[in-house]
């Protein structure tokens, strides 16, 4: 790993197996500069033959709630949580109600999965609670947090996020060298995004499966020349597209 340093009991630059609601309470208040992270949905159901649902246990009966009151404690910054719609509003009040200043985010999907198309409209647009302290780091000067962007061509995960969306918010809200939350790590996205931009990172994933694509994603970064070089994803003009 690149850096020796521990944030809490672990080390940085890490990948933890275990429960990550377990694992966050050996950490300190306001002990990363950046909570960055995808909770479950809670949005699996029977499968319908042509589609896997149902994700599994981890997706099922999550309290986003306690979720928020618990752990937002963690950042001396900022945090994203990319959540399902339900879920949106209790994060929020969560945010406003701990101090911070908060705005929805959006992902619209250029290419959204066709499902009963023919009976409602397609599932296109997925949801993040932003939220920072008041003297947090802001780098995104006069932009919306809405993307346009199609999904990874090359994904681990059912429910992975673009790296380029996730490389654009850890850029607005961390400086070179800041730390990087993501409690639920799935297959690293967030890692990866962080060592390319010259972040450090903690991650908790309670997958061994995960943890091991997370590892190697990371192993590849780790490889590269000039690991904190300034960045090299590409961030794309229409990105940050506000009209359709």
């Amino acid at each position: 790993m690149p850096c020796d340093r521990m944030i809490g009991p672990y080390p940085c630059c890490s990948v933890v197996q275990g429960d990550c609601l377990e694992l966050m309470k050996a950490l300190g208040n306001k002990s990363v500069d950046l909570l960055l992270t995808d909770i479950p949905y809670n949005c699996s159901q029977e499968s319908n033959g042509l589609r896997v649902l149902d994700y599994g246990v981890w997706d099922k009966d999550f309290d986003a709630e306690d979720f928020a009151w618990n752990n937002f404690r963690l950042t001396r910054g900022s945090i994203y949580v990319w959540c399902h719609e339900t879920q949106l509003s209790f994060l929020i009040l969560a945010l406003r109600q701990q101090g911070f200043i908060d705005r929805p985010c959006s992902w619209v999907k250029r290419n959204p999965t066709v499902i009963n198309g023919e009976k409602i409209w397609l599932p296109a647009l997925e949801l993040c609670a932003f939220g920072k302290r008041p003297a947090a780091t802001f780098n995104a000067i006069c932009k919306s947090a809405v993307w346009w962007l199609s999904p990874d061509t090359e994904r681990f995960h059912p429910n992975q996020k673009p790296l380029e969306i996730i490389a654009a918010q850890i850029q607005a809200s961390t400086n070179d060298g800041d730390t990087i939350l993501d409690p639920f790590l799935g297959s690293g996205t967030t890692a990866v995004a962080a060592l390319k931009l010259g972040r450090h990172f903690l991650g908790f994933e309670v997958s061994e499966t995960y943890c091991q694509i997370a590892r190697q994603r990371i192993a590849l970064v780790e490889d590269q020349p000039n690991l904190f070089a300034p960045t090299k994803i590409r961030l794309t003009p229409e990105l940050f597209e506000d009209t359709i």
